[in-house]
């Protein structure tokens, strides 16, 4: 619920992986592939952003310069995009914000920092055929993006999640709803071009654990992450029904991203606590 009574309202391009959105996420008469404003009052729906594909947890933070909405876009084709926007942009729809996804009036379709090509049904995946100019006019910047190490394994973005509570050096943490891997943003919440760091994970005995290792399957995490009414940050484990507290800790190394991923980073950590 937004503080005007409105309800910020997510929809996906309605369209499988592997193709590049076609027109309807860049369409501002149609609802596909945007953010929209619905006054619970009479179900009129306005729409506030385009360009989208499949976003993730919607989440308004508070900032010293006002509040910015948060949300994962989760790629279809090479990169995962996390988002920010100030609230009072997407409340002014005079201009609708676009985040690039689907083919626009120039012919492109952008994920991420990258052209792609259209992909199926014309025959292959959508796939980066170029890098975009950067602060491209008329297309908002990802805060952060991270890409697929190995093409040819499912990876999808969780997340993200703000938490003064729980975290300080860490701006926005997310995570691989499949392997469960997490990574966080360190910079400001809408800051863009951010690099991406990997996240390690211990108990409260400091002992080295996985997201996966907390799981009930042995192949797939489906983390989801919250906040608890104190603002910290928590994590749900879909398959073992259970939550967990998370608080950043201090004194880990060095340690890059997996090879082929676009962003490279050092590894923060990250304490868990069960919650019954």
């Amino acid at each position: 619920m937004l503080p005007d009574g409105r309800v910020l309202l997510a929809t996906g391009d309605n369209l499988p992986a592997g193709t590049d959105g076609r027109s309807a996420p860049q369409d501002e008469a149609g609802h596909a592939g945007k953010l929209l404003l619905v006054d619970p009052e009479d179900g009129s729906l306005t729409v506030a952003a385009k360009g989208l594909r499949n976003v993730q947890r919607l989440q308004i933070a508070g900032t010293a310069a006002g509040p910015v909405v948060l949300f994962g876009d989760i790629g279809g084709a090479v990169a995962e995009e996390v988002n920010a926007l100030p609230l009072a942009d997407l409340l002014d729809t005079s201009e609708i914000e676009n985040f690039g996804w689907g083919r626009a009036a120039d012919g492109n379709a952008r994920e991420g920092s990258f052209y792609i090509s259209p992909g199926v049904p014309l025959g292959t995946d959508a796939a980066a055929i170029a890098r975009a100019p950067a602060g491209e006019d008329g297309f908002l910047q990802a805060v952060a993006e991270i890409g697929r190490s190995d093409p040819g394994l499912a990876f999808a973005l969780s997340g993200p999640v703000a938490s003064d509570v729980s975290f300080d050096g860490i701006g926005m943490l997310f995570a691989d709803l499949v392997s469960g891997e997490l990574f966080a943003t360190t910079g400001g919440l809408t800051d863009t071009g951010q690099d991406v760091f990997s996240v390690s994970l211990v108990d409260e005995d400091g002992t080295p654990v996985t997201l996966l290792d907390l799981s009930a399957r042995g192949s797939r995490t489906d983390p989801r992450f919250f906040l608890f009414a104190d603002g910290g940050a928590g994590v749900l484990i879909e398959s073992s029904a259970t939550y967990y507290r998370l608080t950043e800790v201090t004194g880990y190394s060095e340690v890059p991203l997996p090879a082929g991923l676009p962003l490279l980073g050092c590894a923060l950590g990250l304490l868990y606590r069960r919650r019954r």
